[in-house]
C-alpha cells in the first residue's frame, strides 16, 4: 500500500518566538521528494491556550485513494510564500534519509538477534555493535542538522525584510489567518 501526498518538512532558518522556514513537499510513503513552495511561516506569542504553528504531520487526513493532504495550520497562523529554500531541501532530504538508515540499522539488528536459522555468516554481536553505532550517528547527525538551522546574518536580513513588506513590522503576532494548505473537502 503507497501513501501519496503533500506536506511539510526541512524546518530550518529557525528564530525562536518569531518565524521558521519550511518547504512543502510531495511525498510518497511520507519521504519527501519533490518540492514545490516554500513559506516564511510567523510563529504565535506565547501565552494562552494556543500550542503553536507546528504543521504537524500527525494530523495528515487520508483523502481519496490513499493521497495524504496535510490538515490546515492553526487559525491565526500567517505564512508567506517565499522562494525556494535550498536549505530548507537539502536538510528535509538528509534528514529523511538519516530516518530511513536509523529504521534500516533497527530492523536488521532485530532480524539477527530473532533469527533462529543461522542465515547471518557474521557474529551476532558484531552486526548489533554496528547497528548501534550507525544508529547513533544517525541520531547524532540528525540532532546536528536541528542546531546547524540558524538563518545566517544575510538570511535572516531577507526574511525580516518578508516581514516588513508584509505589514509586520517586528511583531509576532498576525490576526491574520493564511492557511497555506489547501482546504480539505469535509
Amino acid at each position: 500500500m503507497w501513501i501519496v501526498g503533500a506536506d511539510y518538512y526541512g524546518k530550518v532558518d529557525c528564530v525562536p518566538g518569531r518565524y521558521h522556514v519550511r518547504t512543502r513537499f510531495l511525498h510518497v510513503m511520507f519521504f519527501p521528494f519533490v518540492p514545490t513552495t516554500s513559506y516564511l511561516i510567523v510563529e504565535q506569542a506565547s501565552g494562552g491556550a494556543d500550542t503553536g504553528p507546528e504543521i504537524q504531520k500527525a494530523g495528515t487526513v487520508l483523502t481519496g485513494f490513499l493521497i495524504a493532504e496535510p490538515r490546515p495550520p492553526i487559525l491565526g497562523v500567517t505564512a508567506h510564500r517565499i522562494r525556494l529554500s535550498l536549505k530548507s531541501i537539502v536538510f528535509a532530504w538528509f534528514r529523511a534519509i538519516l530516518i530511513v538508515v536509523a529504521m534500516a540499522c533497527v530492523g536488521t539488528m532485530l532480524e539477527c538477534i530473532f533469527d533462529d536459522r543461522g542465515s547471518f555468516r557474521v557474529d551476532k554481536g558484531t552486526i548489533v555493535a554496528w547497528g548501534t553505532g550507525i544508529t547513533a550517528l544517525s541520531c547524532l547527525l540528525y540532532w546536528l542538522t536541528m542546531s546547524l538551522s540558524k538563518p545566517t546574518c544575510r538570511r535572516r536580513e531577507y526574511l525580516e525584510g518578508v516581514l516588513t513588506s508584509a505589514g509586520q513590522p517586528g511583531s509576532p503576532v498576525n490576526t491574520v489567518d493564511a492557511r497555506i494548505a489547501p482546504t480539505i473537502p469535509e
